[in-house]
């Protein structure tokens, strides 16, 4: 792309909207309740045990019912922009007792937030201070991975059966994992197995942060559902880069994949935004053939899917200007920094 279209572009979109911004009047009581369904939602559904990996983060795990074959180990890690752990969220828990009650052994890691301290900084350091985040959470999710290596024996988990899915900042690792996994990069080969890979990635809105256009080197991607709004202002639908630096969404990577053979489906909600990524039920049901075919092993095109929703009204998601809406959070909440050094 140009510079036009990869720098301008985004500047203009950013400042004439859709919609009014309504991103400095965000509160965490519009997240909450945007999260939240019913009376007494907090107890309706829970972890059947918390653990602690790389010696402080915990790590809440929800098992299939007794006597349920496991078909799997899934990873979710939800969203949050790297300021906000989403993990005991309705909607989080929800999804992970559903995704267990399927036979799914589910774990959802507590990582650390990496933009907490943005708001000490310019805006314009927020792609090195995204970028920062990123590499920790990534980091994270590989000590994740290697904590269900270590104890598969006593989960009952198989470790070719292992999968990545995340919602909006949490997708962003499971798709940075796989990259960073197939370019054999030292992050990867530090913490995992050589000849580790992942059973399959799920991504609801997410990207990959490349100093270029993403290079998967000599290695092959994990079968990789994306989802996605193709007018998605928080999370760029194809890329937002400064001279090839930058986020490149799944647009982008779907063209890769295409263009290398690699194993994907697409399901593209046109005309949509970032609440695309909250819609873990909604598309459940693609989820879960996807996975079928993944773990199956079996032989998996490049497809692609547009969903079209005439009649979805957008709400405050849909519409924010991120670096407003990352400042206006922050100014709200009182956040415990955390440790900005990768191990």
């Amino acid at each position: 792309m140009s510079f036009t279209s990869s720098v301008i572009f985004p500047l203009v979109k950013g400042v004439f909207t859709r919609k009014r911004d309504t991103s400095d009047q965000y509160t965490m009581q519009m997240f909450d309740s945007f999260h939240r369904e019913g009376e007494n939602a907090e107890d309706r559904f829970v972890h059947d045990s918390r653990a602690i990996y790389a010696g402080e983060r915990e790590l809440d795990i929800y098992l299939p019912p007794k006597g349920t074959p496991q078909r799997g180990a899934i990873i979710y890690s939800s969203g949050g922009g790297f300021i906000v752990d989403f993990r005991s969220f309705f909607s989080t828990r929800r999804f992970a007792c559903k995704m267990a009650a399927d036979g799914f052994l589910v774990v959802v890691p507590q990582y650390r937030m990496g933009l907490r301290s943005f708001s000490k900084q310019s805006p314009l350091r927020f792609g090195s201070a995204l970028k920062r985040a990123i590499l920790l959470a990534t980091e994270d999710t590989y000590l994740v991975t290697r904590y269900l290596l270590d104890h598969a024996r006593e989960l009952g988990i198989e470790p070719d059966r292992i999968i990545l899915m995340g919602s909006s900042s949490g997708s962003f690792m499971a798709l940075q994992c796989d990259l960073e996994r197939c370019k054999g990069s030292d992050l990867f080969r530090r913490i995992l197995p050589e000849d580790f890979s992942y059973a399959a990635i799920i991504s609801l809105c997410g990207a990959v942060f490349s100093s270029g256009r993403p290079n998967y080197g000599k290695g092959k991607p994990a079968p990789t559902l994306f989802i996605h709004g193709t007018r998605d202002d928080l999370v760029p639908y194809r890329r937002s880069t400064v001279f090839g630096y930058g986020l490149y969404g799944p647009d982008i990577l779907a063209r890769i994949f295409r263009k290398k053979r690699f194993p994907y489906r697409f399901l593209r909600f046109v005309d949509e935004g970032h609440s695309v990524g909250a819609r873990y039920l909604n598309v459940y049901d693609n989820i879960q053939r996807f996975i079928d075919e993944a773990l199956l092993k079996t032989e998996m095109p490049g497809v692609d899917e547009y969903i079209r929703e005439p009649f979805r009204k957008p709400i405050f998601l849909d519409y924010a200007n991120p670096i407003v809406l990352y400042r206006s959070v922050l100014s709200q909440l009182k956040l415990k920094p955390v440790s900005e050094e990768l191990l």
